[in-house]
């Protein structure tokens, strides 16, 4: 979209104001929900980055600006409106509905549009950002302050700067989503990346130079590389080190005080602090000798590359450990609701059920005992399971599943009273999926804990969902279908 605009801005071509439009409306209403505040807030940002280039005109390009405006009325009063109505509409129309061979596919525009604020995250778009990409929004900060400061900001550069901005109060909104992160995520990795061309250009060392034997900035590219490699090797020292201490943190008293920590029992804990405490501090020291050696900007340089480079090595590990290692672990904000293994542990239950009774066709006679309250609703997570069971019912009641030969029904507050099903039953407990919320995070101990090992001292098991499945006795015996009781 925005290469659209950029293009039938340098040409005035009519067809690339027509790929500008289609492109707005498979953004509206084929992506995401929400994408209709994130065009608007697009759209917005290109008008304060033009207010922005006005006011910046008379200083820095010794122009008043307007002929900038006069080139927005031209763009505005050459664009196809009618051409690009269509397109805006039919193309969206035509690619949902598969060209018109599957017309159910535009019921998909429709939930797109109703689902733009309603958001279920555990945690704000922001926090979500902040817990998985701090250095992307610590680097984008200054990669945009850098840009403003030195004068090297260009049109494109301050609409992403424009956007960014926009896209920070846009996350902000009451039912905001998890995924709207990325809205800010897309202008932070330009900010990012143009820091980053920065960082590699040479610079003369300030200080001493006059001991140098050449005068030439080229000859000196080293420095700021090799304090780069020191700057990731510390930083990877001082995740390890915070990692020991959130992985033991969680046996200390909350009401200890400093001199417990001298105790044996806590010596994991003790030297781990110490060595984070020794490393930071070396670091400090390190980094004034480093500018004192080849002045500020080299030493900044180094600094930059060295938290570029962490940042995209741990990215890639947090991104498997989210995706991957943790991908049951509801502690992880980014799907606070997760599925656990046992749910297809369940589901292999039930085919190995099908494989004995019905030659593994789909049609078990399973029994689904509704409980919105525990989760259990014929548009949940277990009604999706037995999707393809051509003789799964849902009933209300209990009494309604009662000498049924197969019942999935939600855990009673009770675990230890058994259902009253009128006869012999086999039940197997399955936790389907886990839910957790940082409201669960009452203490630094905890939170110390969770955002290095995202591990906790306690989790609240209120909010999951467990499920048992009861076989009555022949079924679970294997006797043959033919000769069971009838249903």
């Amino acid at each position: 979209l925005v290469w659209a605009i950029s293009r039938y801005w340098d040409t005035a071509d009519p067809t690339a104001g027509l790929f500008a439009a289609a492109f707005a409306g498979m953004l509206i209403f084929l992506t995401q929900p929400g994408a209709l505040l994130l065009l608007i807030g697009l759209l917005l940002a290109l008008l304060l980055t033009l207010f922005w280039t006005t006011w910046i005109s008379p200083m820095r390009y010794d122009s008043p600006g307007d002929d900038l405006w006069l080139g927005v009325q031209a763009a505005l009063e050459n664009f196809p409106w009618g051409r690009a109505a269509l397109v805006f509409f039919g193309v969206p129309l035509l690619l949902a509905s598969g060209f018109m061979f599957y017309p159910t596919g535009l019921s998909m525009i429709g939930d797109v549009l109703a689902q733009t604020f309603s958001g279920s995250s555990a945690a704000s778009p922001l926090t979500i950002l902040l817990v998985y990409n701090p250095l992307l929004l610590l680097l984008g900060i200054v990669g945009a302050v850098t840009l403003i400061r030195n004068e090297r900001d260009t049109f494109l550069d301050r609409l992403v700067v424009s956007w960014a901005l926009l896209a920070f109060f846009l996350l902000l909104l009451p039912g905001a989503q998890s995924g709207w992160s990325l809205w800010l995520v897309v202008p932070l990795v330009w900010l990012t990346m143009r820091l980053a061309l920065m960082l590699c250009e040479n610079h003369m060392p300030v200080f001493f130079s006059g001991g140098y034997r050449e005068e030439e900035p080229a000859n000196y590219w080293w420095i700021k590389w090799m304090l780069g490699l020191i700057v990731v090797g510390v930083f990877i020292m001082i995740t390890l080190h915070l990692q020991g201490i959130g992985r033991n943190i969680g046996t200390f008293p909350t009401d200890a005080t400093i001199t417990t920590l001298f105790d044996s029992a806590y010596m994991n804990l003790r030297n781990s602090a110490f060595l984070l405490f020794f490393t930071v501090l070396l670091s400090i020291v390190g980094y004034f000798l480093a500018a004192s050696t080849w002045g500020l900007v080299n030493s900044l340089q180094g600094v930059g590359l060295g938290l570029l480079f962490f940042m995209l090595g741990s990215g890639i590990s947090s991104g498997w450990s989210l995706t991957v290692a943790n991908a049951s672990n509801p502690l992880e904000i980014w799907h606070s609701s997760a599925t656990t293994p046992d749910l297809p542990l369940l589901d292999k239950t039930l085919v190995e059920v099908s494989r004995r009774d019905t030659l593994g066709f789909p049609a078990l006679p399973i029994t689904i005992v509704l409980d919105e309250a525990s989760g259990v609703t014929d548009n949940g997570l277990l009604a999706w399971m037995v999707r393809e069971y051509e003789d799964a019912r849902f009933v209300n009641t209990v009494a309604e599943a009662s000498r049924q030969e197969i019942v999935l029904m939600a855990v009673p507050a009770d675990e230890a009273t058994e259902p009253e099903l009128g006869g012999s039953y086999v039940g197997q407990r399955f936790a389907v999926q886990k839910n957790w919320s940082m409201n669960q995070l009452t203490n630094f101990r905890d939170w110390l804990s969770w955002i290095t090992t995202r591990t906790v001292t306690t989790r609240s098991l209120s909010g999951d969902q467990a499920a048992i499945l009861w076989l009555r006795i022949d079924v679970y015996e294997g006797i043959p279908v033919d000769q069971r009781p009838q249903r």
